[in-house]
């Protein structure tokens, strides 16, 4: 395919030596080309287009220089525009690709820095074609009416071709698109992509070669280029399968370059050869001396050039840590890149939101409620342990440096700085405000009930959690309050601008003004104190709604923890359980600690394993009737007697929290099934819905021991109490829903029909009207295995019956009961009661008190 200097252009060019550019004619025989000292152009099978002297002697030096001249500002600019390259025959046949910033591609191309080839009025001389030195007022100049023309031709064989050509590279681990330039004689780099790669990471070691101040480097199309010093870089590229070939040139850094990374001929000089096949846009790439083998390597489309342009986020002015974690979260997140990059160029615009500084909230400040008398303060300064010295000396310069604090300020309260050690093994700095605290009322603003926060998942697959940094201490006092909460350090008072760890007052006040920060996004967050989560049903709401959350929480000037944050999570845990699609239960290392839980020696100890289990209640069946023989030992009355039986249901605990059951998400679509039952010493609920495929899925579960005028009920009385204990324990999820009930008690069938037998019934009867029960269904006893496994359990407890020994462990009395042996025998009845296996028994006469069986 031929190509004519007047196809490519609308008219003839003459030049001042008055030779004219002619049309290759293949006709020409050999003898008469050796007579014409014209040149041809031509379409070679690479698609360049090529120009040579048609006569059989070189060109004079002052022709070829004018020839030379005329195709480097006319022909050349103008050809590459659409995407063409030329070819010197008198230049070692070098390919000359136009590339620099040519434009080829709007993204790319600079409104500042246009081209040799624009019009007239956007350059500085006159003709479109022809620089104004070697202009003639002949017809060698188009007019207006053929440069209009000559645009149109243009743009329409600019869309037809497209020759530019971008090979896919990495460098420290960022995917960048190289501009592969054979006419430029070195490689460059931008200067704001070399600082983002060294910003990435700070231990990378580029060896630096500083240029003087007027240096520049030319890309080809003439483009000049401001250079400021040269380095090498390592990088990667990418071949046609896929595979990454580790290369290191030398690259000189610009300013002016409006794409990121360009390479020129010094990156052809670190390989051993290249062939470029421009009409099937590959590379193939000699990147070995010992071999001959050659690597085809593709050339980039627009749209993936597009794709990895969103990948080069230049950093901003950014703190490295932030940075760093920054860069640990996109890495670690399993989500598809487009939703990394976006995620990862967000972070970094609103990287403000993470830094290191204890902002202040903007929504509004906190006031104080104070009794009217209050009586001075100023108590003694505690010594410091000798190891925290330095980081209460830091922490409290930390305050003053970002006005947490007014050092030197006088007030008539004061409370001592302390320090207290928090689970993870570190100090937290904060005040003792025990006395102050007493003069103090809280506001209303209550921690939200963990049950509540547990109903809201159902669809959820994506999870986030956002961690405040500095937590209170980002919620301001107003000027009222301010003298309220105060230090003395070094001799030196300090007063809080803010709200102060210790505080009656502090969670209050961060609660509600969350709840103002956030206000709108309660339908996919969930917020207890200072965790944060954010729930979403799919990946792309997901990031909406992570962009959303962050973005308000930045427009109120308050700060996170980028460390403790995590993002796109498909299971999460949050506050002592694991949440994930399918629904939630405890915390599996948590459940682990409580396996690992040591003997309770004494009844304090006994409180604080009840406590830990009591959290995760609704997720052990038979928390209650196990825990029963525990609590009771804790009363003040009862000695502490820990027997086989109480060492059972220790044992069984821990492994009914290690085991302990899925609650799935509710589905606020469905109604609910509850199926109750009773025993003689406790009662139990399961809630439950139909999942897709018609099975029962448990939702919520409680139960717990009868009291002891409770264990005088009735039957009737009993089976009725476990529906109200059930359907109050859960008033949040069941209110407004359709209710099934089902019960292995016939007699409740009738319960809504029939009139009442007494007032403790009809006070049910109204309390259970303010709920929509559809119906009660009656399940015989051996189909509702499900509740009666929550209330029936003792006889698994109890295990084979043996008389041969006394089952006492050990016998220890502690503080809270009565020091002597009649102590302990009023407590047999009551342990006899409870199980059969202790062989005690009480012969109590005038003279004599022995326990018969016991030693």
């Amino acid at each position: 395919m031929l190509w004519r200097i007047k196809d490519l252009f609308p008219k003839t060019f003459i030049l001042d030596i008055e030779r004219k550019l002619t049309p290759y004619d293949p006709a020409k025989t050999k003898e008469s080309r050796q007579n014409n000292p014209y040149f041809e152009m031509s379409l070679n099978q690479h698609d360049f287009l090529k120009y040579s002297a048609t006569g059989a002697k070189r060109l004079d030096e002052e022709m070829s220089d004018l020839i030379k001249k005329f195709i480097a500002r006319t022909i050349e600019p103008a050809l590459c525009s659409i995407g063409i390259s030329l070819e010197d025959e008198y230049e070692n046949r070098e390919y000359k690709e136009l590339i620099g910033n040519i434009n080829q591609d709007d993204d790319y191309t600079s409104s500042e820095e246009e081209h040799d080839w624009l019009r007239p009025d956007e350059r500085d001389y006159s003709c479109y074609m022809i620089p104004e030195s070697e202009h003639k007022e002949v017809n060698s100049c188009l007019s207006e009416e053929d440069l209009e023309s000559a645009d149109d031709d243009r743009e329409e064989d600019k869309k037809k071709k497209k020759r530019h050509l971008y090979l896919a590279g990495i460098i420290n681990g960022t995917n960048y698109h190289m501009l592969l330039d054979d006419g430029s004689e070195d490689c460059y780099i931008t200067a704001e992509i070399l600082e983002s790669i060294e910003a990435k990471n700070k231990n990378i070691n580029l060896a630096k070669t500083k240029f003087s101040n007027n240096s520049t480097g030319v890309a080809a199309g003439k483009t000049k280029l401001k250079v400021t010093y040269s380095v090498r870089i390592p990088f990667e590229i990418i071949d046609i399968n896929g595979n990454k070939h580790f290369l290191e040139a030398p690259f000189r850094v610009v300013t002016n370059l409006n794409i990121p990374i360009l390479l020129g001929l010094e990156f052809l000089g670190v390989i051993y050869g290249a062939v470029i096949d421009y009409k099937y846009r590959i590379v193939n790439l000699r990147l070995s001396r010992e071999s001959d083998e050659i690597t085809p390597f593709k050339v980039l489309t627009r749209t993936e050039i597009l794709d990895i342009k969103k990948t080069m986020i230049i950093m901003p002015d950014i703190d490295p840590d932030v940075q760093k974690a920054i860069e640990k979260v996109v890495t670690e997140i399993e989500v598809t890149e487009s939703t990394k990059i976006e995620l990862k160029e967000f972070l970094i615009q609103n990287h403000t939101a993470f830094r290191d500084e204890i902002t202040m909230c903007n929504a509004g400040k906190h006031h104080l409620v104070m009794d009217v008398d209050i009586p001075h303060m100023d108590p003694k300064e505690r010594r410091i342990p000798f190891h925290l010295e330095e980081k209460v000396r830091k922490i409290v310069e930390k305050w003053v440096k970002d006005n947490v604090v007014t050092p030197d300020e006088q007030t008539d309260y004061y409370s001592p700085i302390t320090t207290v050690k928090k689970p993870n093994g570190e100090y937290r700095v904060c005040i003792d405000s025990k006395e102050i605290n007493k003069y103090m009322h809280s506001h209303g603003d209550a921690v939200p009930h963990i049950d509540e926060l547990k109903a809201k998942f159902k669809g959820a697959g994506f999870f986030s959690k956002l961690d405040f940094r500095w937590g209170f201490l980002q919620i301001g006092l107003d000027e009222e309050s301010r003298k309220y909460v105060a230090f003395k350090y070094k001799g030196r008072s300090y007063v809080f601008n803010r709200v102060a760890f210790g505080l009656q007052d502090s969670m209050s006040a961060f609660i509600g003004m969350l709840r103002k920060v956030l206000a709108g996004f309660e339908n996919f967050i969930s917020a207890y104190v200072d965790d944060i989560l954010i729930y979403s049903k799919t990946e792309k709401e997901h990031l909406d709604h992570i962009k959303k959350i962050i973005t308000r929480i930045k427009e109120n000037n308050m700060n996170l923890s980028l460390e403790k944050c995590t993002f796109f999570k498909s299971q999460t845990k949050y506050l002592g359980f694991v949440i994930n699609r399918e629904g939630i239960k405890p915390d599996p290392d948590r459940a682990e600690a409580i396996t690992n839980y040591a003997t309770p020696l004494d009844k304090k100890q006994v409180r604080q394993f009840l406590g830990v289990v009591g959290y995760y209640r609704n997720h052990v069946p038979r928390c209650a009737h196990l825990s029963q023989p525990l609590i009771e030992l804790t009363k003040d009355k009862i000695p502490f007697l820990w027997t086989e039986i109480e060492q059972k249901a220790f044992d069984e605990l821990k492994r009914e929290i290690a085991n302990s059951i899925l609650h799935t998400h509710p589905d606020w679509g469905k109604p609910f099934y509850i199926i109750t039952d009773a025993s003689d010493y406790a009662i139990s609920g399961l809630i439950m819905q139909l999942d897709e495929t018609g099975e029962q899925r448990i939702v919520a579960m409680c139960s717990r021991i009868l009291k002891i005028s409770e264990r005088n009920y009735q039957t009737f009385e009993k089976e009725l109490l476990a529906m109200v204990y059930t359907v109050k324990r859960n008033k949040y999820m069941l209110t407004g829903f359709d209710i099934h009930w089902k019960t292995d008690h016939q007699a409740l069938t009738h319960f809504l029909k029939c009139e009442d037998s007494s007032q403790r019934v009809a006070r049910w009867r109204a309390y259970l009207s303010n709920f929509k029960i559809k119906g009660i269904e009656h399940v015989p006893g051996k189909e509702n295995v499900a509740a009666d496994a929550l209330s029936r359990h003792f006889e698994a407890l109890r295990g084979p019956k043996d008389y041969s020994y006394p089952p006492v462990m050990f016998l220890g009395i502690d503080n809270h009961g009565q020091n002597t042996l009649e102590s302990i025998i009023q407590n047999i009845e009551y342990l006899q009661k409870q199980s059969p296996d202790i062989r005690q028994a009480v012969i109590d006469d005038d003279k004599n008190i022995e326990i018969v069986g016991g030693g």
